[in-house]
């Protein structure tokens, strides 16, 4: 703050020293005589400099810049006009200490208009300048309590991932323990390094896309021990794709969503997932498709569920308007696709 004031003042010397050398150029080309050019340059510059910076003071008590727009101009109007009034006041008095006569009225409502004018100014910059600055706080503040929010709605769909995930995971180990000892115990080791990879992740907005892809394919893993030769799985990722960033576990939850849904609930004893990475044209897609048909109920995007609302929120977020997230079937196969513009 005592900076501030402290930079006030100093321009506020700069500009009035300035007016006060303009006044006494101007009268002294005209031929004034040079006492009275040295008293109006003095009392024009000492007295602007005086009178502005009493009504800073007096303004930065008040909360003006959340005022409306009338009544901020009606407060520089009447201001301009009782400092214009008390200024040529003081000028009155100066010249009656300095000189010993007193000035005529009519002189001092004859420079009643120009005093005015350069008061305005000052008022018009002033004002001008200060709603500027306060307009661009607010927007930084703005756009600094919208981060935060969006990080807070962020952290929270991160901790709903993990859970979702986890408890998914226990559960195939839980039911495979009591079959197969020695596939349970595989599972638990291709599990504790995904656990590390969901604790990693829980902290980043985005990750490598090799470390995701790394984590589907222990995922994977995971279930075809489960499944055993009811389940089969292919992932490509094109030469483009494979040093991007992508948000943690979003592959991931596509590909358990489609075990999920697809998979586990399939009777057939050939089941298929495959996953695609691929650029074109500046576009990231990413396709994750089961076997099976599509049922709107519980693949819908806008549903409750945990997983693809989860995966909807978290892009929404994160690309804001630059992805698409779509679900269809084809060709015998449940698509999940993301597009995301780069």
């Amino acid at each position: 703050m005592q900076k501030k004031i402290r930079n006030f003042l100093i321009i506020q010397f700069i500009v009035w020293l300035i007016v006060g050398a303009a006044n006494f150029t101007v009268q002294a080309m005209n031929n004034f005589p040079a006492q009275l050019i040295i008293m109006n340059a003095l009392s024009i510059a000492g007295g602007g400099f005086l009178i502005t910076t009493l009504y800073y003071l007096y303004i930065r008590r008040l909360n003006w810049p959340k005022w409306s727009r009338k009544k901020i101009m009606l407060f520089i109007a009447t201001s301009t006009l009782i400092t214009a009034t008390v200024w040529l006041f003081l000028i009155f008095l100066f010249f009656m200490i300095v000189t010993g006569r007193v000035l005529p009225i009519v002189v001092l409502l004859v420079n009643l208009a120009p005093t005015g004018v350069i008061l305005l100014l000052w008022f018009l910059v002033y004002f001008s300048y200060n709603l500027i600055r306060h307009y661009h706080k607010s927007e930084v503040e703005r756009w600094k309590l919208k981060a935060e929010v969006q990080k807070a709605q962020l952290d929270i769909l991160k901790l709903q991932v993990n859970p979702h995930f986890l408890f998914n995971t226990l559960n195939n180990i839980r039911a495979l323990i009591l079959v197969d000892q020695q596939r349970a115990r595989q599972m638990l080791t291709n599990f504790s390094n995904l656990f590390r990879y969901s604790l990693q992740s829980t902290d980043k907005r985005d990750v490598h896309m090799t470390d995701e892809i790394n984590i589907v394919k222990q995922y994977l893993e995971l279930c075809k021990i489960q499944f055993e030769e009811r389940l089969n799985y292919s992932i490509d990722v094109d030469a483009d794709s494979e040093h991007i960033n992508i948000p943690p576990m979003l592959i991931q939850m596509l590909v358990e969503n489609a075990v999920k849904h697809g998979i586990s609930e399939s009777e057939n004893s050939n089941n298929y997932i495959g996953v695609k990475v691929d650029c074109s044209k500046g576009i990231y897609t990413i396709d994750v498709k089961n076997s099976g048909e599509l049922n709107r109920d519980k693949h819908n995007i806008n549903s409750e569920g945990v997983g693809i609302k989860n995966i909807n929120e978290r892009l929404k977020h994160i690309y804001d308007d630059k992805f698409s997230f779509s679900l269809f079937e084809d060709s015998g196969y449940v698509i999940a696709r993301i597009k995301i513009e780069r």
